[in-house]
């Protein structure tokens, strides 16, 4: 992906980062390309989905392994 702000090409970046998704805070590996002229952060749509399903999926998880209280 190029800049838009340089038309260069940028590196694509994976970062830990804290999400908080319906009340709830989890950790993922964040994808963006970022401008190595002025550090701006850019995604697709499709880093975009691949970053919110790995929140999704591990609040799956987290529901799955959390036991029901009656």
């Amino acid at each position: 992906m190029k800049s838009p702000i340089t038309g260069k090409p940028m590196q694509l970046m994976k970062t830990l980062q804290k999400i908080t998704y319906r009340g709830e805070v989890f950790e993922i590996l964040y994808y963006s390309y970022v401008c190595q002229d002025t550090q701006e952060q850019y995604t697709t749509d499709e880093l975009d989905e691949l970053n919110i399903a790995q929140v999704q999926l591990q609040y799956k998880e987290k529901d799955v392994l959390e036991p029901v209280q009656k």
